[in-house]
């Protein structure tokens, strides 16, 4: 089983939903990133990326069994832009870049080549054991809506399901659905459903983690990163209703 996802006409948008978007490159671990400063690896970021810091590196699960404890997994250097809006983590296991502030596709991958070229001329990486690009997306309407059968405006009311019947009312404690499937070259994992913030405000959440479950060589990454982005952005135009794409055609 795979998901049937329509193609949809690119768009450039003039504002968007994302809370963050994160590309991942595992690899099996390197030691010497561990066991030395990656002083030689600032030096080829730190233009774009002046802040380092030594932070705690974990690992949380999400299975059909729930979301585990995390677990510590050593040190890892994150890397930040003066504004920390874009954050860079080097792992003995990983490359990570992920931004809280994202424009386009175009963009995001000349930011990602930036910091993978000097990775793999550093330290020599094998083929990576997994690649992802994750979108995560926020619904969240500037005007708060009285029950969840009103999101059909703003959710592909086959998305929202159940949820968008009327037949469910605010508040609501749980309504979230995971659905992983093969998908070419990987898999999908599609995350979604109600999600409150601090502040109770309701917000709906779509996650798009697309990624592949074998190896891949080092040179085709870039390739594939396109390939997810498309996907990524197909279901993403599929999952949201006319509302949603009319709030991002306006100016913020």
């Amino acid at each position: 089983m795979s998901l049937d996802i329509p193609v949809s006409p690119k768009i450039t948008y003039r504002r968007n939903f994302l809370q963050s978007v994160i590309c991942q490159v595992r690899v099996n671990p390197i030691f010497r990133v561990a066991k030395e400063l990656p002083s030689e690896f600032q030096e080829a970021i730190r233009q774009d990326y002046p802040r380092a810091e030594l932070r705690e590196s974990i690992e949380i699960k999400v299975s059909e069994e729930g979301i585990t404890p995390p677990e510590k997994l050593g040190k890892a250097w994150r890397f930040s832009s003066e504004d920390g809006d874009w954050t860079v983590t080097l792992d003995a296991r990983f490359i990570a870049i992920d931004t809280k502030k994202y424009l386009n596709f175009e963009d995001f991958l000349t930011r990602f080549k930036g910091i993978h070229k000097p990775y793999c001329e550093i330290y020599s990486p094998s083929s990576a054991e997994r690649v992802g690009l994750r979108y995560i997306n926020a619904i969240s309407p500037s005007e708060q809506l009285r029950a969840p059968k009103d999101w059909n405006a703003w959710v592909n009311p086959d998305l929202l399901g159940f949820a968008g019947t009327g037949r469910l009312s605010f508040p609501v404690g749980e309504c979230f659905e995971v659905v992983r499937a093969p998908q070419g070259l990987g898999s999908i994992t599609v995350r979604h459903g109600f999600n409150s913030d601090p502040t109770d405000k309701v917000a709906y959440l779509i996650d798009v983690d697309r990624y592949t479950d074998g190896k891949a060589e080092q040179s085709g990454i870039e390739g594939l990163l396109k390939e997810f982005n498309d996907e990524c952005y197909n279901f993403f135009e599929w999952a949201v209703s006319k509302a949603t794409k009319d709030w991002m055609r306006r100016d913020g």
